[in-house]
């Protein structure tokens, strides 16, 4: 019963701690995400994505796409359900993102780096293609991580 009355608080500490990175990630992720939610399953990955609960799970995504007579138009209503983004509060990278999103320095109106905007979608990204999800736009995903990969080596981008 102990344990049980731990796990809650323990949950409750980490709600709590990780609500700026919550908000944050909602608001860059709106049109992929319907919540963003602190995970107690995950242990090595930073995140992941899942089906929300009326949504299709990677298997369903992939076969819906690959239907000949699929139309990838906006009067679709089963062309792209939001998912659900799992964060991992023990995980290094969230901490790192968490830190960065706290710090005062960044959240100043005048500040023009989107650095963190753009760690958390490519996190997304990648959560959503390991989890089985297709990307949506390959190319654009490929030039997200080239220009982040590029910034932190100190490479100055074309």
């Amino acid at each position: 019963p102990d344990d049980g009355e731990r796990e809650r608080k323990v949950q409750k500490f980490l709600a709590k701690r990780y609500e700026p990175f919550v908000e944050y990630a909602k608001k860059i992720l709106f049109e992929k995400v319907n919540n963003v939610i602190i995970s107690n399953r995950l242990t090595t990955e930073p995140c992941v994505v899942v089906a929300d609960t009326y949504g299709h799970s990677s298997f369903m995504d992939k076969i819906q796409k690959a239907q000949m007579f699929n139309s990838n138009s906006d009067d679709n209503p089963l062309s792209d359900f939001k998912k659900i983004l799992e964060i991992n509060p023990h995980h290094k990278v969230i901490q790192i993102i968490l830190d960065k999103i706290n710090d005062p320095f960044y959240n100043s109106e005048n500040q023009a780096d989107t650095t963190v905007e753009e760690l958390v979608s490519l996190l997304y990204e990648t959560a959503a293609f390991h989890s089985g999800f297709a990307s949506s736009d390959a190319n654009e995903f490929s030039k997200k991580f080239y220009q982040i990969y590029s910034k932190a080596l100190g490479v100055i981008s074309m």
